[in-house]
C-alpha cells in the first residue's frame, strides 16, 4: 500500500495460500517502523515486532494464547530485555505484571 507515493505497508505470503502471512510496515523516513507475523497461518497475527527510527528492535508483542489479544511483552532497552504478561487481561503491561529482567 502507498500513500503520497511513500511505501506504508508490504505483505508477504509465506506459505503460498494467496494470504498474506507477514505485514511489514514502513515510517516516514523509510524505515521499518513494525513487523506483524501469522506465525500458525490461522489469518491471525499472532506477533509484532516494533523498531524505532533508527530501525532498532525496542518491543515484541505475542498472542499466546491464541485468543486475538495480545498476552506477553517484551521490551529491549539497552543490553537489557524486560519480559511482561497481560494477567488481569486489560491490554497494559503493569509493573505488577512484570515477569523477569534479563540480558539480550
Amino acid at each position: 500500500m502507498k500513500a503520497n507515493d511513500r511505501l506504508l505497508e508490504v505483505g508477504y505470503d509465506r506459505n503460498s495460500d494467496l494470504e498474506n502471512d507477514s505485514l511489514v510496515g514502513y515510517a516516514a523516513n523509510g524505515g521499518i517502523s513494525h513487523v506483524w507475523v501469522d506465525e500458525d497461518f490461522d489469518g491471525i497475527y499472532e506477533v509484532q515486532y516494533q523498531f524505532d527510527t533508527a530501525g532498532k528492535l525496542v518491543a515484541r508483542y505475542e498472542d499466546i494464547g491464541q485468543d486475538g489479544y495480545f498476552n506477553e511483552c517484551i521490551r529491549y532497552r539497552g543490553d537489557s530485555i524486560f519480559i511482561y504478561r497481560d494477567i488481569d487481561g486489560d491490554q497494559w503491561y503493569s509493573d505488577h505484571e512484570f515477569v523477569r529482567k534479563g540480558l539480550k
